[in-house]
């Protein structure tokens, strides 16, 4: 088993990180890992786009507040939410999906929050004039933010959808999809929303502080894939490295050649053994043979 291992995903987190360098030193004296173990730590995927997600959102904390207790405050009693959903029958507005409160552990269940909450944006000035302890109705501009935030929580989502498949192969589309995680990055970050601005340069400093560690492993997967090759380097590491873009690309080439060589110098280690071992019994049988 331990002579099958080449990678170990993991979330970020300090004890998987002392299991990670335990497991190395023992594979390590086997003799049983990829290039000395090189790359045998991969992050999850999953994990650091959460992360990233969630820097941005801690950014914004303030802009949707209002938004948060507006939902806690009439999702908190059903007869609160019969009030709710009563007047937005009277303003005409389907009741499809009741008000959801978010976790903010969770940044899925913010984008959530916001999508339902922005279909009833409406209803709650309305409720203000017929509930006195109802106090905090966001603002046009925090449902303006709201909308801006919300669109861009969705890219997100809708990647780390892809990613949690269970019914298809993933390794092959990480490295694309997070190349266009920070070219999308670096588009919000000319958008004139200065709070969409700072969010986005926070998300993008989580984003190179994790990349760097994930990108060659990723980068092997996606090029082995016959339809891309190396042509998807070439393509996104001018948008990733600009003017070093051609240093990087010759990097993920040189791992790839070293991986290569590891792999022949096994495989003849092991057909040299073969070798060995057909040899000798061939010559015990003779031995058994003749006498």
């Amino acid at each position: 088993m331990d002579r099958k291992v080449s990678t170990v995903t993991v979330d970020n987190c300090s004890s998987n990180d002392g299991m990670i360098n335990i497991l190395v030193e023992k594979l390590y004296l086997s003799d049983s890992l990829l290039l000395n173990g090189k790359n045998f730590h991969m992050r999850c995927a999953t994990h650091v786009l959460n992360l990233i997600v969630k820097e941005g959102l801690d950014v914004i904390e303030v802009e949707i507040e209002k938004i948060r207790e507006s939902v806690a405050y009439w999702s908190a009693t059903p007869s609160r939410m019969e009030k709710f959903e009563d007047v937005a029958r009277q303003l005409r507005i389907p009741c499809n999906k009741k008000l959801s409160l978010d976790c903010k552990t969770r940044w899925n269940s913010t984008d959530l929050m916001l999508s339902i909450a922005i279909t009833y944006k409406d209803v709650f000035p309305h409720l203000k004039q017929r509930e006195k302890y109802y106090m905090v109705v966001p603002s046009e501009e925090e449902w303006n933010m709201a909308k801006e935030i919300c669109g861009r929580l969705k890219f997100f989502y809708n990647i780390t959808e892809l990613f949690s498949g269970r019914n298809y192969p993933t390794a092959n589309i990480f490295f694309i999809k997070v190349c266009e995680i920070k070219e999308a990055l670096y588009d919000w970050l000319i958008c004139s929303n200065d709070v969409v601005k700072t969010m986005t340069s926070s998300m993008l400093q989580k984003f190179d502080k994790y990349w760097s560690g994930c990108h060659i492993v990723m980068a092997i997967a996606a090029i082995s894939d016959p339809r891309y090759k190396i042509k998807i380097l070439e393509f996104y590491f001018p948008l990733m490295y600009g003017s070093e873009a051609s240093n990087e690309i010759e990097k993920i080439c040189r791992m790839c050649y070293e991986l290569l060589s590891e792999y022949q110098s096994k495989s003849n280690l092991g057909k040299k053994t073969s070798s060995y071992g057909t040899s000798s019994g061939s010559t015990l049988l003779k031995l058994n043979y003749d006498e």
